[in-house]
Formats: structure tokens, C-alpha cells, sequence
């Protein structure tokens, strides 16, 4: 360190994601650049961070034998495990993992105005569509406007967070597969997506919201609860 008028200019090193040294000078008792507190951020471990709502076991154990059902088409998809089941609210992005605490208080405190609701899963649909099914899932025939309403809570706290709207609309349902990288449907599939799409897998009382961290290990996404939030309204 040394002085520089009223100031004490030093150095601080940061090592970014190729394990290169990056210098940057640090001045006490000023205020730091844009571009200084960016690099701050950009070192500092960031968690994929998203909100759900979770069917009964006894629901997902009925999803994952449908699951199965599709899988064995042998068509080049991504398939959920039973573990990773849930009803996407929000999909919030990366944040400063000592930004989480703060993150689930304030989305605590918005969330748990809502009242428990029941949540029923039926129906098979895609998208785009049926006939080009990029993404497959299953629909919510009750319960969807309690959770468009838990939807927009959410994008209200992560916009004052600093997060951008959602450019799409919100379609309440739980995802069972999506299409693999250079992996295509094939008619078996389309005709087992015509046979079970009116399955119906049940309805269950939904008394709590989750905000989940999302990691890959093993080249699977690994899901873990950083808050769960009761619904009290």
C-alpha cells in the first residue's frame, strides 16, 4: 500500500474462471468504479436460482411410471427424474450466494400473504406444440390461477431485485422431458404422447412454496431447498 494524496492505493488479485490472475488497484477511502465493483461480483460464486411448488409423493410416483411410459420410445430426450418433479413459479437466474438469505426473506414475506389451494396435474401437452414437442409436460387443470397470482408476486420482488420481466407468458406445468442437443421425436413417441394425453395424475393440497438452487453434477441437474415458504393468506 501506499498513500496517493488523502487515499491508500493498494492491490488486490482475483483469479477468474481460467485460473488467470487478474490485478486490479484497490483505493481506500474512495469510491469504487462501476467497472471495479462488476469485476467484484463477477468472482464471487453465484447460485441458478428458482421458485416451485411440489405435487404429493404419492402424484410424482404417478408422473414418473408416465414418464417411463414416454422414455421408452427411445426418442432422444432429457427426462426428469422423480426427485426433480415440481411446478415452475419463477425462474430467477443467478444470484450472489450471500445474496440468498436476503433473497428468500423478502420472497417469504410477499409469498406467504397467498392462501393453500388445491393443485390438480392432467393432461399431456408441448411446446412448442404436440406435433413438435420440443418440451413435454403435463397441465394443471386446478389451481392455475391461484398460481398465476404466486407467478406475479414473484416477478414483483425479483424486479425490485433488479431482474428484467418475463418476456412469455406464464403456462402453469409440470415438466416431464425436453429434447436432448441434436436429438430429434420420433412416432413412437408422438403416438405415446396421443395415447396418454388426457392422463389424469391425481390432485393434492399445496401448503408451501420453494425457492430451489439448480446445479449440475454427474451432467444431471441436482435441486436442493434454500427456503420453503407456507402459505398462510
Amino acid at each position: 500500500m501506499h498513500a496517493v494524496g488523502k487515499h491508500t492505493v493498494g492491490k488486490q488479485v482475483f483469479a477468474d474462471c481460467n485460473h488467470r490472475h487478474v490485478v486490479l488497484p484497490i483505493v481506500s477511502g474512495a469510491p469504487q468504479s462501476k467497472f471495479f465493483c462488476w469485476i467484484q461480483t463477477q468472482f464471487m460464486a453465484k447460485i441458478r436460482t428458482f421458485i416451485s411448488v411440489h405435487a404429493t409423493q404419492r402424484i410424482n410416483a404417478n408422473v414418473s411410471r408416465l414418464v417411463e411410459r414416454l422414455a421408452a420410445s427411445q426418442a432422444g430426450y432429457n427426462w426428469v427424474p422423480e426427485a426433480n418433479l415440481h411446478v415452475t413459479l419463477n425462474f430467477v437466474g443467478d444470484l450472489v450466494d450471500r445474496e440468498i438469505p436476503e433473497f428468500c426473506k423478502f420472497m417469504t414475506e410477499a409469498i406467504q400473504e397467498h392462501s393453500p389451494f388445491e393443485l390438480e396435474l392432467s393432461g399431456l401437452g408441448a411446446f412448442p406444440q404436440i406435433g413438435q414437442p420440443r418440451t413435454i409436460w403435463l397441465g394443471v387443470t386446478q389451481g392455475s390461477e391461484e398460481l398465476n397470482l404466486l407467478f406475479k408476486t414473484g416477478v414483483e420482488v425479483m424486479q425490485d431485485w433488479g431482474f428484467n420481466k418475463p418476456r412469455h407468458e406464464y403456462v402453469p406445468h409440470m415438466t416431464l422431458g425436453s429434447i436432448k442437443r441434436n436429438g430429434n421425436w420420433n412416432e413412437s413417441l408422438l403416438n405415446l404422447l396421443h395415447r396418454h394425453r388426457n392422463h389424469d395424475a391425481g390432485i393434492c393440497h399445496v401448503e408451501k412454496v420453494v425457492v430451489n438452487s439448480s446445479t449440475f453434477e454427474g451432467g444431471y441437474p441436482q435441486h436442493a431447498k434454500m427456503a420453503t415458504i407456507q402459505l398462510r393468506g
